[in-house]
């Protein structure tokens, strides 16, 4: 197996455990590239998905949240790193279709992935955690877990990530227009009620839980695993499902380059002078109300 420091991979019983390993950052993630959590995890996955042993691919986190997100204290100067003298000048749209195309790959990649896809969700699940969990077959989550894409709180407004035609799709549209243009947060009660989730469960029982299905699902003869999910990427391709990738990156990149007017509220500007803590709560509270 490979040897990874941001993910544990693991192998039992035809099931293929990757778990993100950065529980005193909450699991977020990083971006294509930088030797990190994502090129782990992609590298994980291709791994997973190559091995003939196993049927399942399980998605977990280490400590008390599954995925927090993204590295807000990357987000953009990640293009400028492509250029000989970052920051000098505005960084190409060569460089932010390059990365946020490969960037994007991870979720597609589970989306149509040959194994059975499963996301274990505890604690926070926001952003890449709640694409992640959104590209899998099933997503068994803590009923007190935090779901949410509070990224497009940074001005996306409906754009930016590649799951919103499943989110339409799972949720329905009024239900993902909510999410999505308010930001909000839902715990992972609500978010198995409205079909966001498969199932969810007391934190406690979360492991057994998993485990379980996996037991059931490993069942499945592989040739009848492969055919299953072979039609399951031909139907999603039928109904436009699996278009969200190139929507995704593409609107993303479109995104970086959006011009803000006065007055406005700018993450990138506010990073520069505060910090991206202090910035990523002040923009939760623009949006609630609270100044």
């Amino acid at each position: 197996m490979g040897d990874y420091k941001y993910v544990i991979y693991e192998k039992k019983d035809q099931v293929g455990t990757i778990t993100m390993n950065l529980p005193d950052r909450l699991n977020v993630v990083d971006f294509p590239w930088e030797g990190g959590i994502f090129d782990d995890l992609l590298a994980a996955i291709d791994e997973a998905e190559t091995d003939d042993d196993l049927k399942v691919i399980v998605f977990k986190g280490a400590g008390k949240s599954f995925c927090a997100g993204h590295d807000l204290t990357k987000i953009y100067k990640v293009y400028e790193n492509f250029d000989a003298e970052p920051g000098k000048r505005r960084p190409s749209q060569h460089a932010r279709l390059k990365i946020d195309r490969y960037w994007y790959e991870m979720e597609h990649k589970i989306l149509i992935s040959p194994k059975i896809t499963v996301c274990q969700v505890q604690g926070h699940c926001l952003g890449e955690g709640a694409l992640m969990a959104e590209s899998s077959d099933f997503s068994i989550v803590a009923n007190n877990a935090k779901i949410g894409h509070p990224e497009q709180r940074m001005g996306f407004c409906g754009s930016g990530i590649p799951t919103i035609p499943i989110l339409y799709l799972k949720i329905g549209y009024t239900r993902a227009r909510d999410l999505l243009l308010t930001g909000r947060h839902i715990t992972g009660e609500e978010a198995a009620r409205i079909g966001w989730a498969t199932k969810a469960v007391p934190e406690e029982q979360l492991e057994k839980e998993v485990q379980d299905l996996c037991r059931l699902l490993t069942v499945y003869p592989r040739d009848g695993i492969d055919i299953g999910k072979s039609t399951n990427h031909l139907i999603l391709d039928a109904m436009g499902i699996t278009r969200g990738w190139p929507i995704g990156y593409y609107s993303h990149t479109l995104f970086t380059n959006l011009r803000y007017e006065k007055g406005e509220w700018n993450f990138v500007s506010k990073r520069e002078k505060q910090g991206a803590r202090e910035s990523f709560h002040e923009r939760d509270r623009k949006y609630e109300g609270k100044e």
